[in-house]
């Protein structure tokens, strides 16, 4: 008996130094670690949890934790959640959660929760440990934001460089004297900027009526009606699946000088490729100085055949 009873008080001993050093670990842990039983009540709170909220471990035991460390809000929440935890068939069933938490004062913090499902002796408990994860959040802020404004200044040098290549492409075209010459140059040059399937320029006469001026690669198709709709409406449009024509985008914009319209420019593409607000902000830029442009050289023409006629009137 007496053996029988050395060896129940060594197993005692040994029961009390394992708590002791597990009270040890979890009170020097630099994260909160908290238990609760089946209803939520607070079972265990160790040091780094009263320094993160603000409650000793003697005011916290027996309380309920959504009544003292979860905001009100989300106490039905945390309520599901530990119950859906208990009600898992594996014994040793963990769920990692962030959540927001409230501190004595009724401060709020965003915080990492590591929970896990223990059974003792039929008994079954929650116990898990919590983190202040505030510095994360707000240097993962400050690296998104980063992250858009290099994204914004990327995209604004982009559309920069599309712009001065527009412009020098207009350039490049109005270099050429005669109408013909500046067309052809022009659409093949607006095609390539905007990585369209073709471009075509429709001229208008004394009447407003239009017709093709100059095409690359060939006609648009469906571009005679859209081009027809900008010239009425005299402002830059984007239509999608033009009805009557093949599945695409269209993109047109009117060349207008002294608010009589010159013409239209209109640019098709296929699927994916579709036109935006970037695409027509680059028409525009183009069609103000192409407008003018067409309408001198359609003076020079005019003064140019008169001054033919006249010449070989003197013969």
């Amino acid at each position: 008996i007496s053996q029988l009873l050395r060896r129940l008080s060594d197993r005692a001993q040994a029961l009390e130094r394992s708590e002791v050093r597990t009270r040890m670990v979890l009170d020097t842990a630099p994260d909160a670690f908290i238990t609760v039983d089946r209803d939520g009540v607070i079972m265990s709170w160790n040091a780094a949890a009263q320094r993160l909220f603000g409650w000793s471990a003697a005011e916290a035991t027996g309380k309920r934790m959504r009544d003292l460390i979860v905001p009100p809000e989300f106490g039905d929440r945390h309520d599901e959640r530990r119950n859906t935890l208990i009600a898992s068939e594996s014994p040793l069933a963990t769920e990692r959660f962030e959540v927001e938490f409230q501190r004595r004062d009724g401060g709020r913090f965003p915080g990492e929760a590591t929970v896990s499902k223990v059974e003792v002796q039929g008994e079954v408990f929650v116990s898990g440990f919590i983190s202040d994860v505030t510095e994360h959040v707000r240097r993962q802020a400050e690296r998104e934001a980063l992250l858009r404004e290099q994204a914004a200044r990327a995209e604004a040098e982009r559309v920069a460089e599309l712009v001065a290549g527009m412009q020098a492409l207009v350039d490049a075209a109005l270099a050429h004297r005669t109408l013909d010459g500046i067309l052809r140059e022009l659409v093949a040059q607006v095609r390539g900027v905007l990585d369209a399937d073709a471009a075509t320029i429709y001229l208008a006469d004394e009447s407003e009526q239009l017709s093709v001026g100059a095409s690359a690669p060939a006609n648009v198709t469906g571009g005679d009606r859209f081009a027809n709709t900008v010239a009425e409406r005299r402002e830059a449009m984007l239509a999608q699946d033009e009805p009557g024509g093949e599945p695409g985008a269209l993109v047109g914009v009117p060349l207008l000088a002294e608010g009589e319209v010159m013409g239209v420019l209109v640019a098709c593409a296929t699927p994916p490729r579709k036109f935006g607000g970037e695409d027509l902000t680059l028409l525009r830029l183009a069609a103000e100085r192409v407008g003018l442009a067409i309408a001198h050289a359609r003076v020079y023409e005019r003064e140019h055949r008169i001054a033919e006629t006249l010449q070989r009137s003197l013969l």
